[in-house]
């Protein structure tokens, strides 16, 4: 029904009951206030449908201007395959946008959220409802002060070797350091604490979880690790995360993922040599 005069439906059968009783166009007019077009308008929908054609008709358009064709979702789907089977790299909605815009494998790239609602269709991946965040302080640092984050991951080889890798990443330029090794003990989170501070520079704050790898804890009560007492003598202020609250590291356990999920998952590697010797492919990345 017209949302404007809620009569208009009324009006129209009006006019053709009077048509029936032999009225002209001009004596219906007068009765009812409506234009010449309207009522010829009408009057050709009701010789070709009847009755039924005075309702009012759905006003949703029945065509869409900027309907993709079914090609195109196709090429995007086909794009997505592709990524996922690469050594290294993402395979989200972002991604697959990239890789159109690079290769201009199509004239007019569809948006990000196209692409993730027909990735989403596709069954590709599954959205997930945010869980409602605590609050957390998180005071900012002036420009002039380093903070970063330290964090390790660890994956199987085939026969049972461990690669350790620890990464330290700039929170504010998102600069990374690497070390890779067959163990994770604190004298290797100490060679990776001189590493980073070597390529990335000396942080004020570096922010860790509480591994023993960086406490030192376990062994001897009231006693600083030897991370511990590196960190302090270079003069940087470790800040320990709240236990059992990964999250709270989120940069560098991204990183991680990432190092896991686009580079390790995807390669094969038959040794920690090969791992080291391949990684040059994620921090170029």
């Amino acid at each position: 029904m017209n949302e404007k005069n809620l009569d208009e439906i009324a009006y129209r059968r009006q006019a053709f009951k009077l048509f029936d009783r032999g009225k002209s166009a001009h004596q219906i007019l007068r009765l009812i206030p409506r234009s010449r077009s309207w009522l010829f308008k009408w009057k050709r929908r009701f010789d070709e449908q009847g009755w039924p054609a005075l309702d009012s008709l759905p006003k949703a358009p029945t065509h869409s201007p900027h309907a993709y064709n079914p090609s195109v979702v196709k090429l995007v789907l086909r794009v997505r395959a592709r990524l996922a089977r690469a050594k290294v790299g993402l395979v989200g909605a972002r991604a697959v946008f990239w890789e159109l815009k690079k290769k201009r494998l199509v004239k007019a790239a569809p948006s990000i959220s196209t692409i993730k609602r027909w990735l989403r269709r596709a069954g590709c991946f599954q959205s997930q409802t945010p869980a409602k965040e605590a609050y957390y302080p998180a005071p900012p640092l002036p420009d002039e002060w380093l903070s970063a984050a330290c964090d390790w991951v660890a994956r199987y080889l085939e026969g049972g070797a461990k690669v350790f890798c620890f990464h330290t990443l700039d929170q504010r330029t998102h600069a990374l350091s690497q070390t890779m090794a067959t163990a994770k003990t604190t004298e290797v989170a100490c060679a990776h604490l001189l590493q980073s501070s070597k390529e990335l520079g000396l942080a004020d704050f570096l922010q860790v979880d509480n591994d023993a790898a960086f406490t030192g804890l376990g062994r001897k009560a009231r006693i600083f690790g030897r991370f511990v007492r590196l960190a302090l003598y270079l003069g940087i202020e470790l800040v320990f995360i709240s236990t059992r609250e990964p999250k709270r590291n989120g940069l560098v356990e991204r990183v991680n993922g990432l190092w896991a999920s686009a580079f390790f998952d995807k390669d094969h590697f038959r040794s920690v040599i090969d791992v080291k010797r391949k990684r040059g492919k994620f921090l170029r990345w």
